[in-house]
């Protein structure tokens, strides 16, 4: 099955077109890179990446990061980040610092196809669920504080640096 990027840097219908390491530049002192993104539920630390080979967690982001990327990440709902989050899906783009557990996020993308867990019925306890193989992200997939998160397919996946953004087909939920 072929792999697809998905890249979501923009929301409310501003579409950052051309290289996302534009959209937020860092500091001269840190470089891009694109990290595995690792989500844990627990009562300390849940956001990670995979940082020089070891699980690194992300303790803030930077006042420097994309806002809109990081309130777009951070509004995923759990049908999407538990299915997603265990570093092979979801990637971030950006810098992590070692010193201080911050990430300055410029942007960030999951590979399709990627799985949402749905509810068959909501009606019904205890919920029965359905893992689905979808390609593409829904504005159902975000909290209600984000509306409207646009999306970009990468023509070439293999090279951030240089790719043409082609706005992804929406599917909102009516």
């Amino acid at each position: 099955m072929k792999t697809t990027f998905l890249i979501v840097t923009a929301l409310f219908g501003i579409a950052i077109l051309g290289d996302p390491i534009t959209a937020a530049e860092p500091s001269k002192s840190e470089s891009q890179h694109i990290y595995p993104f690792i989500f844990k539920e627990s009562t300390g630390e849940n956001l990670f990446v995979i940082s020089d080979k070891a699980l690194r967690p992300i303790k803030s982001f930077a006042p420097s990061s994309n806002a809109t990327a990081v309130e777009a990440l951070k509004s995923l709902k759990a049908n999407i980040i538990y299915e997603n989050g265990d570093g092979t899906k979801i990637f971030l783009l950006g810098a992590y610092n070692n010193k201080d557990g911050t990430f300055t996020l410029t942007a960030w993308f999951i590979a399709a196809p990627f799985y949402s867990r749905e509810i068959v019925n909501e009606a019904e306890l205890p919920h029965r669920q359905r893992l689905e193989l979808r390609t593409a992200l829904h504005s159902g997939d975000f909290s209600a504080t984000v509306d409207k998160p646009t999306s970009f397919v990468l023509n070439n996946g293999d090279s951030l640096s240089k790719f043409t953004a082609v706005p992804q087909t929406r599917h909102d939920e009516p």
